[in-house]
């Protein structure tokens, strides 16, 4: 289990508190847009685009009005406060209706699950730079480079580009409801960040697409 509300405190690469780093499959294994390498993998319709630093497919769950309907992806008018916003898409197999919502500084992650797996991620890019944070291994459709992590119910960031954490004193609410998880966040907890950010999740060896959003 996490530690405690309020605990902070560095690990090192191999926590006793902290699950062990994502399932690595070989790359030689077939590639494409879909983030597993087999037929039950998520998948969402999405672009894909080559990434230049290592060659993998990068699939993007890009909201627009125009691809809504066509991509399972769409944001949400804005609210009262004038800047709320939803990211989501369908996708299918082992990761399904998957989303990131922002309004009044706040985050919420939903996805369900359709596998059993002792941890839960959701991988965070906030400073839009893929040579720093944690980078994702193959099956993952991009290295990301994650700043922040959420795994079950703690928030941690990232110590560097291996398996090396620092919990954070913020706590998301997280809830279970059948196969589905909930997070929310408060934007702060992971740097109040702007402009556009990538999000991952993942349980076990499958990942989602590479979801964008922006925090206004």
């Amino acid at each position: 289990m996490p530690g405690t509300a309020g605990t902070a405190g560095p690990y090192d690469s191999t926590p006793s508190l902290l699950g062990p780093p994502p399932a690595s499959v070989s790359p030689s294994a077939s590639r494409s847009a879909s983030p597993s390498t087999d037929a039950t993998g998520a998948s969402s319709p999405s672009s894909a685009t080559g990434s230049a630093e290592d060659g993998r497919a990068t699939a993007q769950a890009t909201p627009s009005a125009d691809s809504a309907k066509d991509t399972g992806t769409a944001r949400t008018g804005a609210g009262g406060d004038g800047g709320s916003s939803c990211v989501s898409a369908k996708g299918s197999g082992a990761l399904t209706d998957y989303s990131v919502c922002v309004s009044s500084g706040t985050l919420t992650l939903r996805v369900t699950f359709h596998r059993s797996q002792p941890f839960y991620h959701a991988f965070f890019n906030t400073d839009g730079d893929r040579t720093t944070g944690y980078r994702l291994p193959y099956p993952s459709p991009s290295t990301l480079g994650a700043d922040y992590m959420i795994e079950n119910g703690s928030l941690y960031r990232s110590r560097g580009t291996d398996w090396s954490w620092t919990e954070t004193e913020t706590r998301p609410k997280y809830t279970v409801s059948g196969s589905t998880q909930t997070w929310t966040l408060p934007l702060s907890g992971i740097g109040a960040p702007t402009g556009t950010q990538q999000l991952e999740f993942n349980a076990g060896s499958d990942y989602t697409p590479v979801l964008t959003f922006s925090p206004k």
